[in-house]
């Protein structure tokens, strides 16, 4: 990930990319971890991928507009999110924000245990801290 501070805040290149092993994923209840494993079918579609293709100003100071494709499941869509970016220290910045992802989307059918049905609709959040290499 490349990034550049333009009038004191710092700004993300594009095209960047990030993955995540689908095991790492948790919602805090080992039931739904479970569950959700298993739809992603982890074992074939072990990671998720990010790839940012264009960053511009958000609404607010430290806030970015992203925009890339999200591929999940086999499946890439594209998708928008605001995020906040901190300079945390000289070689450390900060990108954090959320959005509503619908499984759907991805040809994913929403989770369901027993006779309780789960919302098609789940809550992203994600952190990422960024050193420079120098």
């Amino acid at each position: 990930m490349e990034a550049e501070l333009v009038d004191g805040q710092p700004a993300l290149r594009t095209p960047t990319y990030v993955e995540v092993d689908t095991q790492r994923l948790r919602s805090g209840n080992p039931l739904v971890d479970g569950e959700l494993h298993r739809r992603l079918d982890s074992r074939k579609f072990p990671r998720i991928r990010g790839e940012l293709t264009r960053s511009t100003p958000g609404n607010g100071a430290g806030r970015s507009r992203l925009t890339g494709e999200l591929t999940l499941h086999g499946v890439t869509r594209t998708l928008d999110v605001e995020v906040t970016v901190r300079q945390l220290d000289a070689r450390t910045l900060e990108i954090e924000g959320a959005r509503a992802i619908d499984m759907r989307d991805f040809g994913l059918p929403p989770p369901s245990f027993l006779m309780f049905k789960m919302q098609p609709q789940v809550q992203v959040r994600a952190r990422l801290l960024v050193e420079s290499e120098g």
